[in-house]
């Protein structure tokens, strides 16, 4: 902040040196010839600069929203296919989104969405970090590509975070890490990759996630979110949404 400022400043005073110059020429206290030298000195270092100083007024602000409740979250159908691509099975399920809005005044480029780190409440309810946890981007929505192209100001898009798949189907997306979950449902975290540990595998319980937003031309913003993620299934998406699934906004651990 302090260096925007700054360079705010440098930019009102090369303005000012513009101005001063012309006036003074007028006025016939410099030779129109100095005059002249000023400007064009001045405008050739705004236009070497010009994209670092438009970017002081001008740039992107990346905001991550966690509502569990339609049309963020919500509920829908998966499909899960074979090693061939036969349908293997194609089950109700949960589908939790981030909105990733661009709050700012300039249209955000190349976003993209990371969980950076994972912790996980012990019986002592203190949250522990979980080191086997591999940071991986998340999906985007919809076309599931990695790097959103743009998000233009004022505007947003969804990344997927995860889905909590029918109880009686929870063994397909366990069963490539030969995991045996206890309980009914699992979450499966939706990373670019599914890393062989099994680490986009979430048993229910209390964790908190710190999720990273960053665009090539945005600084990175972060935020902690806090769930409590519930051994339970509803058919109901109000009563799941309610009381399967809940998110808060935590500042610190």
């Amino acid at each position: 902040m302090l260096l925007r400022t700054l360079k705010a400043i440098l930019v009102f005073i090369l303005i000012c040196a513009v101005i001063s110059a012309i006036v003074l020429a007028s006025l016939g206290d410099i030779k129109p010839e100095l005059a002249a030298i000023i400007v064009a000195l001045t405008l050739g270092i705004v236009g070497i600069f010009q994209d670092s100083i438009r970017s002081q007024f001008y740039y992107p602000e990346l905001d991550i929203g966690f509502n569990v409740e339609p049309p963020d979250c919500h509920k829908t159908r998966i499909t899960f296919r074979d090693a061939k691509g036969i349908v293997e099975a194609a089950p109700d399920c949960y589908y939790y989104r981030l909105k990733v809005s661009n709050v700012g005044n300039y249209r955000a480029e190349k976003v993209e969405v990371m969980i950076t780190e994972k912790y996980a409440e012990n019986h002592q309810r203190r949250f522990v970090k979980d080191d086997n946890f591999l940071p991986l981007n998340l999906k985007w929505s919809h076309d599931g590509v990695i790097v959103r192209e743009s998000i233009a100001s004022t505007l947003f898009r969804y990344c997927d975070f995860g889905y909590i798949v029918h109880p009686d189907y929870k063994a397909i997306p366990l069963r490539p890490f030969n995991i045996k979950g206890e309980g009914k449902v699992i979450l499966n975290l939706d990373l670019e990759v599914k890393p062989n540990t099994g680490s986009s595998i979430v048993f229910p319980g209390k964790y908190r996630v710190k999720i990273i937003a960053v665009a090539d031309n945005s600084r990175p913003f972060s935020k902690m979110f806090e769930i409590d993620f519930r051994d339970f299934w509803d058919d109901d998406e109000r009563t799941m949404l309610r009381d399967g699934f809940t998110v808060k906004e935590v500042q610190a651990l």
